[in-house]
């Protein structure tokens, strides 16, 4: 991707990294097309995903670069399930097989402040705090603290939020998962954009299997119709 960027100091000393804005990437199957930083992904497989590069000030003053992203996928369950599995943040362990322990460190599950340990595969674990949960409009948000999630340093100011909505009358669910992290030394951005899909796009198909198993489940059993003529 060809960028023009450049670095300013600010009056405290600290640099802030400027992208260009503009800027239109084209690769075998999909498109870039970024406007002031900000840039939409529809990718081959469905998964519509934006990304935006920006800055936050830190309290010393201080601007820090963030990268952020997402994915904006349609899953095939209906929302009230999906939402059921998706809000117990201390339920992981219930649909993502992926995590072998999910438990309540400090705090009460799903009140604010709830502070989880999960362990994952390999050597990744990580402490996630309950920031925001909204059950009437089916949206939390969470940030991860200590940890030690995939790569070297693990990640740095990570925030995720995830919004469901209702599709086809709620027989469907829309589901908008976002997140900005600070720059991963290891990683280049596109290298982690990458990463973070196929990492979402690959949790939300656990979601969507678990809601519609438990929709199965919970389905009422018709009536044998041969019983009617016993």
């Amino acid at each position: 991707m060809a960028m023009a960027d450049h670095t300013i100091t600010t009056t405290h000393g600290c640099s802030e990294e400027k992208l260009s804005s503009g800027v239109q990437h084209t690769s075998n199957d999909h498109t870039i097309t970024t406007t002031n930083g900000c840039s939409e992904e529809k990718l081959s497989n469905g998964v519509q995903q934006t990304s935006n590069d920006h800055t936050t000030t830190t309290a010393n003053g201080c601007l820090t670069e963030k990268w952020s992203g997402g994915v904006h996928l349609v899953l095939n369950c209906p929302v009230e399930a999906a939402w059921a599995i998706q809000s117990d943040f201390l339920g992981l362990t219930k649909w993502v097989p992926t995590v072998s322990v999910c438990e309540c460190v400090e705090g009460e599950n799903n009140i604010l402040g709830c502070l989880r340990y999960c362990k994952g595969t390999g050597t990744t674990w990580v402490f996630e705090r309950l920031l925001e949960f909204d059950n009437a409009h089916k949206y939390m948000s969470y940030r991860m603290e200590k940890n030690h999630f995939v790569f070297r340093d693990g990640f740095q100011g990570y925030v995720s939020k995830v919004k469901l909505s209702g599709v086809d009358e709620g027989t469907k669910t829309h589901v908008d998962w976002t997140y900005e992290v600070e720059p991963v030394a290891t990683q280049t951005h596109k290298q982690l954009t990458e990463f973070m899909i196929q990492f979402y796009t690959m949790n939300l198909k656990y979601l969507e299997t678990a809601a519609q198993k438990a929709t199965t489940l919970t389905a009422p059993v018709a009536d044998d119709p041969l019983e009617s003529h016993v």
